[in-house]
Order: C-alpha cells, then sequence, then structure tokens
C-alpha cells in the first residue's frame, strides 16, 4: 500500500513548482504513481504564482482498508498528525463533504489552531483532501489531498 499526501499552500517569495516534477522524480521507486489515475487525477496542478506545493510518497506495510480507516476520518486526525492535539468538528457531522473542524495543534508550532473543510471524501478510490478556511496561522489557499495507492 503506498499513501501519496500533498499539501500545498500560497508563498510570498514567488516560487512556482509543478508537481508533476516532483511525481517524476519518484516514478522510478514507485513505478504504480506514472500508472495510477487516481493519483494522477488528484495529485497534479498547475501552481501558481506566490504558490508552492509539496508531495510526500510513503510506503505502508499493511493492508489498505486498515489504513484507509484512520486516514478517512475527518473527525479524528489526531489519530495519525502527532502534531496534532485535538480536533472538534464545528460544522456538519464530520463524515461528509463540506464538514468543518477546528483543530488545535501542539504547542511550540508556528500556529495554535486551524479551522479545515472536508472537500473530498472518496472510499471507492481512497482520496481524503480538505482545505484550511481560517486559523491563527499564515497558511493561505492550503489544500491537502491524501491519496491511497
Amino acid at each position: 500500500m503506498l499513501a501519496v499526501h500533498r499539501p500545498s499552500s500560497a508563498v510570498s517569495n514567488g516560487d512556482s513548482v509543478q508537481i508533476p516534477m516532483m511525481i517524476a522524480s519518484f516514478q522510478k521507486r514507485f513505478p504504480s504513481l506514472s500508472r495510477d489515475t487516481t493519483a494522477a487525477r488528484f495529485h497534479t496542478h498547475e501552481v501558481g504564482p506566490n504558490q508552492c506545493c509539496s508531495a510526500v510518497v510513503q510506503e505502508i506495510s499493511a493492508p489498505i482498508s486498515t489504513v484507509w480507516s484512520v486516514v478517512r476520518r475527518f473527525d479524528n486526525p489526531q489519530a495519525y498528525k502527532h502534531f496534532l492535539k485535538s480536533c472538534n468538528v464545528i460544522g456538519g457531522d464530520g463524515g461528509n463533504v463540506g464538514s468543518l473542524r477546528q483543530v488545535h495543534v501542539v504547542s511550540g508550532l508556528p500556529a495554535g489552531s486551524s479551522t479545515e473543510r472536508l472537500d473530498i471524501l472518496d472510499d471507492e478510490r481512497h482520496v481524503i483532501s480538505f482545505s484550511v478556511v481560517g486559523g491563527d496561522h499564515r497558511l493561505s489557499n492550503y489544500r491537502s489531498v491524501t491519496t491511497l495507492l
């Protein structure tokens, strides 16, 4: 099972990077990235001015169903994101697109809390995506997409 996570956020330095170049660097190690249409659909986009992006690819030795049962929980991201202290669903039920959550990070990070909206929850393709819509940080236009392959 392969997990692909792509966060992206606006930055002020004007640098521009394209996800296809980063994915290309992983194709030798993870050939399934070049063949998988889910990865291409959710992890390829043009990056505009004042934006940056990154990709994290991680191989996990566990059944995809086991990993997905943890990752899909929009209401409990602290189960696998250890930099989060707590999470409260503040809109919706936490299991449907449009739900909102307020997460609180552990002390020492450059933020205290973040408000996030669930944008994609696709149990068939194992894709979850959220956007940051508020909080006490400098993130702007931030979107995270995680896909299990």
